[in-house]
């Protein structure tokens, strides 16, 4: 684990307090931190920082060995960086905890995942499907999905599409078409 071991003073860095993952701050209207916690309806903490920084400890004592289950619980994170503002962080211009220099969550788990994919780890089943499908020539997208499927749609779309000059262009991309069609819908309505 030789990026992680690089990361090893941010790593024990982390007192365990807990505020990335249980921070309320009715003040400022902060009542949740970490999207991935939220959607978990689980005690384990591995599904916020303080957890997954308890297994990196693990990992860099040695009482942990990376795995496949492992790098399962790392890739959950969607490094939104909630738990580095959150990390003793009052919300305070005035007061800025020392901690928080030491601590950059996001390279944290970074290199996290970087010695997960050296060690042969990852990607996952599901990155490397996805990354298949953008390599199909005929795919292009993270869906699996052909491009005469996406025409389909497009052409189904009730606002007109002009090819050459215009006032207002919309790179529709793959996600709207294939998971937001009624929102590119009103899109184009309301251009």
């Amino acid at each position: 684990m030789k990026r992680l071991e690089e990361m090893r003073s941010a790593v024990f860095s982390c007192m365990g307090c807990g505020d990335c993952g249980y921070s309320i701050r009715s003040s400022i209207g902060k009542f949740k931190v970490c999207p991935i916690k939220e959607v978990h309806d689980s005690p384990f903490e591995v599904y916020f920082s303080r957890g997954r920084m308890m297994l990196a400890k693990g990992l860099l004592d040695g009482h942990l060995k990376p795995s496949k289950e492992l790098a399962e619980i790392v890739y959950q994170c969607t490094e939104c960086g909630a738990c580095h503002d959150t990390c003793h962080n009052s919300h305070n211009d005035s007061i800025q905890h020392f901690i928080t220099r030491w601590i950059d969550h996001d390279k944290v788990w970074e290199a996290f995942r970087g010695d997960l994919i050296s060690e042969g780890y990852a990607p996952l089943d599901q990155h490397t499907r996805i990354l298949n499908s953008f390599k199909n020539p005929e795919n292009l997208n993270p869906y699996e999905k052909t491009a005469e499927e996406k025409r389909k749609i497009i052409d189904n779309l009730e606002f007109f599409v002009q090819k050459g000059e215009s006032d207002i262009g919309l790179f529709a991309g793959c996600t709207y078409p294939f998971q937001y069609s009624a929102t590119l819908q009103n899109l184009g309505k309301i251009f």
